[in-house]
């Protein structure tokens, strides 16, 4: 059984890659990000309670939660975290930006392995799928971040990104705000069109 759920799950996971090949550049990076931790906050939420209950059914539902969540995880974030850190880095420091960003994640994942085993085991903590709650509720702070820091970058270039950090205008609003090479190109376009 075990055997047949690794595979169904990743064949979840590639399929929700493969849908994100269409939603990044259609919903965008910022809308993706957001609305994908939402739909991960709530599937873990609801994974954590079916496993209070801890009937048969209720935890199948939850196990049915963690293969929804591989699919929601990569259609979402999974596609959109390594785009968002490569193309907001400044072209300045974009080398050292990623390799932080890298670096820092990989030690959260490194801290992760040894703590997730003391929380679930259940000659442990037993928590079992009631991880869902702790990992839903870091979801939280994290939605707020997405909603406060996080820019839209779908069709930017780097110069563009660079303008508006300069300008320091805010993550909201990148999606909405005409850049320089915008203004100056849209100009030019009525220039041809007025000879």
């Amino acid at each position: 059984m075990s055997f047949k759920l690794q595979v169904t799950q990743q064949v979840l996971s590639m399929s929700g890659n493969i849908v994100s090949w269409y939603l990044i550049d259609k919903t965008g990076r910022r809308a993706l990000t957001l609305h994908g931790t939402i739909i991960l906050t709530a599937i873990l939420w609801v994974m954590g309670g079916l496993a209070v209950g801890g009937t048969k059914g209720q935890l199948r539902g939850a196990i049915a939660m963690i293969l929804l969540y591989s699919f929601f995880y990569n259609a979402s974030i999974g596609a959109t975290a390594y785009t968002c850190l490569t193309k907001t880095a400044t072209s300045r420091l974009r080398v050292k930006t990623i390799a932080i960003g890298l670096a820092a994640a990989n030690s959260i994942g490194v801290m992760w392995a040894f703590v997730l085993p003391y929380l679930f085991n259940p000659d442990r903590a037993n928590l079992g799928g009631k991880l869902g709650f702790i990992f839903g509720g870091l979801c939280f702070p994290s939605i707020a971040f997405i909603w406060w820091y996080q820019p839209e970058t779908r069709g930017r270039s780097y110069e563009e990104l660079d303008e508006m950090f300069v300008k320091k205008v805010p993550a909201r609003k990148f999606g909405e705000y005409r850049t320089e090479a915008e203004t100056l190109g849209l100009a030019r376009v009525a220039d041809v069109k007025a000879v």
